[in-house]
């Protein structure tokens, strides 16, 4: 926490001599982000955000789903929505999917929250270990489990693998 705490002064010195370097922005976010900051994590991203950015370089794919992380830690499950808009741009990796998943799970948008988890799967990329797999089945198996449907709950939680918690799941539904 130090070191992000450090990261962030030093980042805001250099922004206040370059305050529309977005790379910079992106940094200090991440920063605030490890600090579990996230309302100040918020407001890096979106004000980064607002540039015209390259959804091809690296930095603005892991900015634009750190701001979602970061939406939804701070409870913005409707301002979360708003990634729909540069859904075409992003969704391509496992890990964008995911997090749309999880975004619409917490905006009870259940079908699409199901729809994007088995995106998640069809993905060639991803960073975020289990998004392309056992996370996303096992989300998956709790939609189902909320909505009263215990057999398709218990076969995605199945295709967990040793997934700890999809076990549990598991055991309390038989």
């Amino acid at each position: 926490a130090k070191r992000s705490k450090r990261n962030a002064d030093l980042l805001l010195k250099e922004l206040e001599k370059n305050p529309d370097d977005t790379y910079f922005i992106f940094q200090l976010g991440q920063a605030y982000f490890m600090m579990e900051d996230y309302e100040s994590a918020v407001q890096a991203y979106g004000k980064a955000l607002t540039y015209d950015l390259d959804p091809h370089l690296e930095y603005v794919q892991s900015m634009v789903e750190s701001y979602g992380y970061a939406l939804l830690y701070t409870k913005r499950y409707q301002e979360a929505l708003g990634l729909e808009g540069v859904y075409e741009e992003f969704a391509v990796n496992a890990d964008f999917c995911f997090l749309m998943g999880l975004i619409y799970m917490n905006n009870a948008l259940f079908d699409l929250a199901i729809q994007e988890f088995l995106n998640a799967t069809k993905q060639k990329m991803c960073k975020v270990i289990g998004a392309d797999s056992y996370r996303a089945y096992y989300n998956i198996g709790v939609i189902y489990e909320c909505t009263g449907r215990i057999d398709e709950a218990l076969k995605y939680s199945g295709m967990c693998g040793e997934f700890e918690p999809a076990k549990g799941r598991i055991e309390s539904l038989t």
